[in-house]
């Protein structure tokens, strides 16, 4: 096993082995938070989680993220974000109140709130671990957002919005051919499904 969990003060401190592949890692990972300690559906313990000076690539990102929102056991607590670490993914931490805009270039990690009213914007792909009631910005074509709790939310990309939007599983959004889709993981059958929800 090439991850070693700590408890840590109020949190669960998941550590990656920085020799070993990371596809193997994200395995690893997988049965950990299938095992027997996050069964109580009432237990969601925080969890923060150190990949050393292991730089990981867009791809490798959104992998780890996809299974950590796909999973729904832990509350993301955080990742160390270092020197080596992708520098194209910032994370964003906090709250973004009722008229305040938060504008970034690039991929963002969204660790927080958006309150009905606020913004968060950005060029680039748009990661949200937190709770969005406000409004969600991808200004790129090519842009996706993932999320996994939108209330009454808006979703724009590239010019194409939607309104009261509200979703409690992870879903993944994008922008084709002037409408926004919606791929929200697997159906019944193990298969990938994606509807169109403008």
């Amino acid at each position: 096993m090439g991850i070693q969990v700590k408890g840590v003060n109020d949190h669960l401190s998941f550590i990656f082995d920085e020799e070993t592949d990371l596809q193997k890692l994200l395995e690893d990972l997988e049965t950990i938070l299938d095992g027997p300690l996050f069964k109580n559906s009432n237990y969601f313990p925080k969890a923060y989680f150190d990949f050393k000076s292991r730089k990981l690539s867009k791809y490798e990102f959104k992998n780890f993220y996809q299974l950590i929102m796909r999973k729904e056991v832990v509350l993301f607590a955080g990742m160390n974000v270092t020197d080596t670490y992708n520098p194209t993914i910032e994370v964003v931490d906090g709250i973004i109140h009722n008229g305040e805009m938060v504008e970034k270039t690039g991929d963002v990690l969204f660790i927080g709130k958006i309150n009905p009213g606020g913004y968060l914007k950005s060029s680039g792909n748009l990661y949200l671990l937190g709770h969005v009631e406000g409004n969600v910005i991808a200004t790129h074509p090519s842009s996706i957002i993932s999320a996994q709790s939108l209330k009454n939310a808006s979703i724009e990309i590239y010019s194409t919005r939607i309104h009261d939007l509200t979703v409690f599983s992870l879903s993944m959004f994008y922008y084709k051919n002037g409408e926004i889709f919606s791929e929200n993981g697997v159906n019944n059958d193990g298969k990938e499904y994606s509807s169109n929800i403008r």
